[in-house]
């Protein structure tokens, strides 16, 4: 405090008392009394105001503010500190919701890509089935003319068989003939009954 403001206190102080004096000669009400009570109470701690005890509580004054201030801009560092996390952690979360995002897409990606797999396995199946179908039926096919064939070639042969039977018995019977007609030719022997060329023996078919 200056000197000039301390001049004009005490000037101000000097005042009141003398109003208070005044207010002493006239009926004052209990209201009154119990307000002029209080002021004298004001005016006698106001009193013992002195620079310096003014001073030192200013400066008293100032060190808490500052200890207030100091407390608040921590409290304020704090707070602005946790105000950055939450916009890292917003923006930390807005990349992880596009990464999710992107991992979705290709999770759908991904499924369609496996339906597609899945139904072109079908489809090779199913076409791989026709075509083993096809062959069995055409081996089944193969398999039939091949018995018929050889049930062919098996009666073919057969009938070779009986041919060459047959014509083995008529070349025994000629070859009988020829030796019995030689026979006959001889002076001690009737001739014997002529025997039909094409004769067979019991046997031929």
């Amino acid at each position: 405090m200056t000197k000039d403001e301390s001049q004009a206190l005490q000037q101000a102080f000097a005042e009141v008392r003398k109003e208070q004096a005044a207010a002493q000669g006239r009926f004052q009400s209990r209201a009154e009394v119990q307000r002029t009570q209080r002021d004298r109470e004001v005016l006698d701690r106001a009193a013992g105001y002195t620079v310096d005890h003014i001073v030192r509580q200013s400066a008293d004054v100032q060190l808490e503010v500052g200890a207030v201030l100091a407390q608040l801009e921590e409290r304020l560092s704090g707070e602005t500190s946790k105000l950055a996390e939450l916009v890292t952690a917003g923006e930390v979360a807005g990349r992880e919701l596009a990464e999710l995002r992107r991992i979705r897409v290709a999770a759908d990606a991904l499924a369609a890509l496996q339906q597609e797999g899945r139904e072109r396995v079908a489809r090779l199946q199913t076409e791989h089935q026709a075509r083993l179908d096809a062959l069995n039926r055409e081996q089944s096919a193969e398999r039939r003319a091949w018995e018929r064939e050889d049930a062919e070639f098996a009666a073919e042969e057969r009938r070779q068989q009986e041919e060459t039977a047959r014509e083995r018995q008529q070349e025994e019977a000629d070859h009988s003939y020829r030796r019995d007609a030689s026979a006959s030719t001889t002076p001690t022997h009737s001739t014997p009954p002529t025997a039909p060329r094409n004769a067979t023996s019991p046997n031929a078919a």
